[in-house]
């Protein structure tokens, strides 16, 4: 391969590399510390000179690279792709990403769902959280998750914590449609329900709701 080829490739690879970095939020300095976790220690001039195409990379380097920006090889090597391939990538980004959303919200959830079954199990910590929040019963409290979640606004704001803005409502149905369906999938109701202890169960035989 010519010079002006592989320079015009590590521009390319340096550029990518850059804007990623940008939207995830990181600074140079917190780049450096996601590369040195993962076993690349470079200082802030190298990662400069790589942004800027302007210092060769080995492929284990590629590597570390990709997954302190928590994205694949392919990806990070989407400058040099033909669109074919780069519209390819790009799909299966969008999958891994969501799915790793998934996960995040799924646990959320489930940690928000078993503070709402601690309080029904030991109504009597309700006392404990009244400095928090205004909650009257167990059953309060997802509600007032919903409401908190509807009012936050983040200080200083990641690019994921504004709203995606879309060109029409035809697109913004499409992707709530998508939002939807991974919600959906998340939740069901479990006929072997294991949380309603006897604690509980003898409360609703006392005529307690």
């Amino acid at each position: 391969m010519h010079k002006n080829q592989t320079g015009a490739i590590e521009k390319a690879i340096g550029a990518e590399i850059a804007k990623i970095r940008k939207e995830r939020g990181l600074s140079q300095k917190q780049f450096i510390k996601k590369l040195s976790d993962n076993g690349l220690f470079i200082d802030a001039s190298a990662v400069s000179r790589l942004e800027r195409g302007d210092r060769a990379l080995r492929i284990a380097e590629c590597m570390i690279i990709a997954k302190s920006l928590e994205i694949s090889v392919a990806m990070l090597l989407r400058g040099v792709q033909t669109p074919e391939d780069r519209i390819k990538e790009l799909a299966q980004q969008a999958d891994l990403e969501l799915t790793a959303a998934r996960d995040r919200l799924w646990a959320g959830l489930a940690t928000h769902y078993e503070v709402k079954l601690s309080l029904e199990r030991n109504p009597e910590l309700l006392d404990a959280m009244s400095d928090d929040y205004d909650l009257e019963s167990p059953e309060d409290y997802l509600p007032m998750v919903a409401k908190e979640l509807s009012l936050y606004e983040p200080i200083s704001r990641k690019p994921s914590q504004h709203p995606l803005g879309v060109r029409d409502e035809g697109d913004m149905d499409q992707l709530l449609e998508c939002a939807l369906a991974i919600a959906k999938k998340m939740i069901a109701i479990n006929p072997n329900f294991p949380y309603l202890d006897e604690a509980l169960k003898g409360r609703e035989d006392d005529g307690h709701e």
